[in-house]
């Protein structure tokens, strides 16, 4: 799965704000391939924030433009996911599912409600 994991950050100036990292579950597994969703398994970590939760703080997916289908908090001890968790203790994991699309290329975004954004590049 590291693989097919990548990772960035939103910077504020010159200090990180938000790391970022995602992992197209598509290529990991190929039962998920089969399915009508792309599917991400991603951690966001808030340097500088009390709270963790994407919501609390405003952010947003999008693939390739589009909202998600669905956005679930998976815990740390997650028997389905827990091999493929970073030792990241800080942030918060979530699996993010979008609607198939029939591209090569996709490119998974989180931005609020702002400016402040960062994305990622995945192939199918």
């Amino acid at each position: 799965g590291v693989q097919y994991t990548k990772k960035t950050d939103i910077l504020k100036g010159d200090e990180v704000e938000v790391i970022i990292l995602a992992t197209y579950l598509n290529k990991v597994d190929k039962k998920i391939s089969e399915t009508n969703e792309d599917l991400f398994l991603v951690s966001v970590y808030f340097t500088n924030k009390e709270s963790q939760d994407i919501f609390e703080n405003n952010y947003s997916f999008f693939l390739n433009g589009e909202t998600p289908v669905s956005v679930q908090k998976i815990e740390k001890d997650n028997e389905n996911f827990k091999s493929l968790m970073l030792k990241n203790n800080w942030g918060k994991y979530y699996l993010v599912k979008f609607t198939s699309q029939d591209v090569y290329n996709l490119t998974i975004q989180l931005k609020d409600q702002g400016a402040n954004s960062a994305q990622l590049n995945f192939e199918k």
